[in-house]
């Protein structure tokens, strides 16, 4: 008999959603109220952030804030416990910018903007710049590591 399927989404690691990151570490200060610990320290007109808004600040750059929160929210006890749950198979979310570098300002083949003016074009080279894919490359092993186990 076949082992049944039991699986999870290990999500909020490699494309951080800003709706997901309640409750983590606070590594880059105290966030104002409402608003994520991972987009601490940051500014825009939105009421919300994603991951493409994420640049240096004068305490942090990008990529430091993105090291850090994967050092913080990759954790052997969440595949220990997954297992010990019934847990057999992870989804792990992650985007094209965490394997495929583009070189210069390049991005994949997109608008320029969307039908409501936002920059795709520019969200697409923001989420480039955070971190190169051999940044990545021990986060996602890492987690191979773990639910190898």
């Amino acid at each position: 008999t076949a082992e049944p399927v039991r699986g999870i989404n290990y999500g909020n690691r490699f494309v951080v959603e800003y709706w997901m990151t309640s409750g983590v570490p606070k590594p880059f200060g105290e966030p104002s109220e409402g608003t994520s610990p991972f987009f601490a320290g940051l500014h825009n007109a939105a009421d919300r952030f994603a991951m493409a808004d994420v640049v240096d600040t004068p305490s942090v750059s990008a990529k430091d804030r993105m090291m850090t929160w994967l050092d913080q929210t990759i954790k052997d006890e969440h595949f220990k416990n997954l297992q010990a749950s019934g847990v057999n198979v992870i989804r792990l979310p992650c985007g094209y910018w965490n394997w495929v570098s583009y070189p210069g300002n390049s991005t994949p083949n997109a608008p320029e903007f969307g039908k409501d003016g936002f920059p795709i074009v520019q969200q697409l080279r923001n989420l480039q710049r955070i971190a190169s894919p051999a940044d990545y490359r021990p986060y996602f092993d890492r987690v191979f590591e773990y639910a190898h186990r």
